[in-house]
């Protein structure tokens, strides 16, 4: 199956997000979002970084955080989701590791 990757700008991805360039670049800087490119006019974000900016715009908005805060949570929720991974793979393992056994 092929999967595909959409780029957006900068631009594109303010608009999406509904904030202004200026505020985006905070994002960037707190390392909310992660941009390919080493200026701001040669950004451009793949979707991951859109969803994770409208989290963010989110978390900013209804919960009046700051955007160091903000970045604390984006890092927290990250980490959630691997270990949830990881929680996952171990449990496959785990499973099948089983299922051998009892077939002894």
């Amino acid at each position: 199956m092929t999967e595909h990757y959409f780029k957006l700008s900068l631009t594109d991805i303010c608009v999406a997000v509904r904030l202004p360039e200026a505020v985006f670049v905070e994002l960037v800087q707190h390392d909310i979002v992660r941009p390919l490119g080493a200026e701001p006019a040669q950004w451009v974000f793949d979707t991951s970084m859109l969803a994770i900016a409208q989290r963010a715009a989110r978390l900013h908005r209804d919960l009046e955080l700051d955007w160091a805060a903000v970045a604390i949570v984006e890092k927290l929720i990250e980490q959630r989701e691997q270990l949830q991974s990881e929680n996952q793979l171990l449990r496959q393992q785990l499973d099948r590791f089983l299922d051998e056994s009892r077939n002894f």
